[in-house]
């Protein structure tokens, strides 16, 4: 139907051609997007209009996120073998902070075996055998006790003169007894004193000792293979004339 004006209606005044408009997206990239072209679809339109990443980008994004969790299981591990060198460097630190405030308050004991340069380690099969190690307890004048130490093979690796007495008596602890002994890593022990007066013969205060000796060996794992008495007149060995001792 035509129009009656005879005047140019705004009504039907042709519509001019709209330009196109450069929008940006919130992801920094800048695409171009012609809101009037009919070939684009609504959600291309607004996938263009958000930013959100074309196809190849979404798969360097998902390639990002990879090396991102690598990275951050990667500081995990770092992290935790940080955390176990702490450990180990609390632990040294404490025993060195023990030490410094222990010094000057407890002294330190350390301990260590000297064993002097010697012959061939002799083998001790009888009583008769210690008879050259023991001559010069012939002649004291006064009471020693002597351990002999002794290897599982009974090789004699050392001796240790636990006490040294008077004329007719010395003390006798099995706690200095088998201090060296253990010390000395020993197997066995064989125990000798002598006597000044020349009494070939044990007496009761000798039985006593060796009974608690042979206890405190069994006890400790130390064995008490034999005491030894001697005297300028020979050697008188327990384990042969008082062998109930030992059982």
């Amino acid at each position: 139907m035509a129009c009656a004006c005879f005047l140019p209606c705004p009504a039907h005044k042709p519509k001019p051609d709209l330009p196109k408009v450069n929008a940006k997206p919130s992801s920094g990239v800048l695409r171009s997007i012609d809101f009037w072209d009919p070939g684009r679809t609504l959600p291309a339109v607004l996938q263009g209009v958000r930013g959100a990443p074309a196809t190849g980008q979404k798969q360097e994004v998902n390639d990002m996120d990879r090396n991102e969790a690598k990275e951050k299981a990667l500081g995990k591990g770092e992290k935790a073998a940080g955390k176990r060198e702490k450990g180990q460097v609390r632990r040294t630190n404490g025993s060195r902070a023990l030490k410094q405030h222990l010094k000057y308050i407890v002294p330190q004991i350390r301990l260590v075996m000297v064993r002097e340069p010697g012959p061939v380690p002799r083998v001790i099969k009888t009583p008769e055998c210690l008879g050259p190690l023991m001559e010069p307890l012939r002649h004291y004048s006064e009471e020693h006790f002597i351990a002999f130490h002794l290897d599982a093979r009974h090789h004699v690796i050392g001796y240790h003169e636990v006490s040294h007495g008077t004329l007719s008596a010395s003390l006798v602890h099995p706690r200095e007894v088998f201090k060296a002994a253990l010390l000395a890593n020993s197997y066995a022990i064989i125990v000798a004193h002598n006597h000044p007066a020349g009494t070939l013969k044990a007496s009761p205060e000798d039985i006593e000792t060796t009974k608690t000796l042979i206890a405190a060996g069994k006890l400790l794992g130390v064995s008490v293979l034999d005491h030894v008495i001697v005297t300028s007149l020979g050697i008188y060995s327990m384990r042969d004339n008082l062998d109930s001792l030992w059982y």
